[in-house]
């Protein structure tokens, strides 16, 4: 059975063969409708369709299983099972006339960075009470504070967690994008302004004011 994938745009299909003989994409089967009903959803309408009988979006059937979209349509060539992950929803579609508005490795990179962090987090977390009675065995007992010194503050901020901080980076990468596109807006005006015409750049010039 021949594989094809169900973006709208998009024509490959598993006979695709590079010089290798190896099909040049990965085929992978929409989400369960029993066990994913709303990510098979998602997946539906990121592929852009429109049903030809009733016009409306389309949405595979729910007894169907062998539905595909190939690996062209992931940034990283295939889809997580991550929630968070800029891959667990195919994102790459080619849409005529329209500019891209984020960078997609980008989006990758600042996931994969959060989840680093969060990582390390967690890993100080569960070696912090080992590590403060190695620490409380080796080092020789302290003054304790009498009942009338002042006690050390033990109120702390919590770090946010990986969705705010995913956000948080998006939020910054926004504004650089919005920063770069408002110099490039005053670079081409005062190029404009530059080149307009006006009446001094053909004065006394002659070859500017011959006609042909």
């Amino acid at each position: 059975m021949v594989k094809w994938c169900s973006a709208g745009t998009c024509r490959n299909h598993h006979s695709m063969i590079d010089s290798d003989g190896k099909s040049k994409f990965s085929f992978f089967k929409f989400p369960s409708h029993e066990k994913q009903p709303g990510r098979r959803a998602q997946w539906a309408r990121a592929c852009t369709r429109v049903d030809a009988i009733t016009h409306m979006p389309w949405k595979p059937k729910d007894t169907v299983q062998y539905v595909y979209i190939c690996s062209a349509h992931f940034i990283s060539g295939q889809p997580s099972k991550e929630p968070g992950h800029p891959d667990y929803i195919p994102t790459k579609f080619a849409t005529p006339g329209k500019l891209p508005t984020a960078d997609k490795c980008q989006k990758l990179r600042r996931f994969s960075n959060a989840m680093s962090r969060h990582g390390k987090k967690m890993l100080g977390k569960e070696n912090g009470p080992s590590t403060k009675k190695c620490r409380v065995a080796s080092e020789p007992p302290q003054h304790q504070p009498t009942p009338d010194s002042p006690q050390p503050s033990t109120s702390s901020v919590s770090p946010p967690s990986v969705p705010q901080q995913m956000l948080f980076d998006e939020i910054s990468a926004l504004r650089a994008e919005r920063d770069a596109a408002l110099a490039e807006r005053d670079h081409a005006r005062a190029t404009l302004n530059s080149v307009r015409l006006s009446s001094n750049t053909v004065a006394d010039n002659n070859e500017k004011c011959t006609y042909y």
